[in-house]
């Protein structure tokens, strides 16, 4: 599923509760695009946030014919409890995207008061996702 981001100009408030419902509710990947870009059918760089819950690891499963069609997955995990050095779950899931012939980049970022899309979306324009 293919969705706008939910903030920013010409945006409405509409917009948050759809996006929610299709993260949490629709057992499907989704994929939020910024305005300024079009949706690739198969993108080079993809940026996947994790935070090592089942609903990720499902929404990874669902998206295994994207993530292995892409040159790059960058799996980012914002803040994570108790720090990088906590959160195992980031290296088995790079070594089960490595089991399916993905190239796996780990990105762990700081939340620094910002919202953690606008992080998402940050690290996607720098990384060229």
């Amino acid at each position: 599923m293919v969705l706008p981001k939910p903030y920013g100009k010409d945006h409405g408030i509409e917009l948050v509760p759809v996006i929610e419902g299709a993260l949490f509710e629709g057992l499907t990947p989704v994929m939020v695009v910024p305005d300024d870009t079009t949706p690739m059918v198969a993108p080079e760089r993809v940026v996947l946030a994790w935070n090592g819950s089942a609903e990720c690891l499902r929404a990874v499963r669902a998206s295994l014919p994207v993530l292995a069609a892409a040159k790059t997955v960058h799996v980012v995990l914002v803040d994570p409890p108790g720090g990088p050095a906590a959160m195992t779950t980031d290296g088995l899931l790079a070594r089960y995207l490595a089991r399916h012939a993905i190239k796996v980049e780990v990105d762990v970022l700081a939340k620094r008061g910002r919202r953690v899309s606008d992080i998402l979306l940050s690290h996607g324009r720098e990384v060229g996702a």
